[in-house]
């Protein structure tokens, strides 16, 4: 949309996100998580496949004995978009 609006009145990048009400650092962000959660699915699905009994709450503890340094979050991140698929 900033762009757009850059581009048919010819204004500045700064004025644009001013006048859409967004932040300069929000209008440049790029996400870039997607290579750090490829270990965390391979390893859940890994899990999931030798040991179909169990659920999360082992397959965390398991991992962690495993000296994973993932939080739960991001474990049970990996787990709900191997469910997705």
């Amino acid at each position: 949309m900033v762009t757009h609006i850059r581009a048919k009145h010819l204004i500045s990048e700064r004025r644009a996100c001013s006048l859409m009400k967004l932040s300069r650092t929000v209008f440049h962000y790029r996400r870039n998580r997607a290579n750090k959660d490829t270990e965390i699915e391979e390893a859940l699905a890994r899990l999931a496949g030798l040991h179909l009994e169990m659920g999360f709450g082992k397959f965390h503890t398991m991992l962690r004995r495993e000296e994973k340094g993932w939080n739960h979050k991001r474990d049970n991140l990996g787990l709900l978009r191997n469910e997705a698929e």
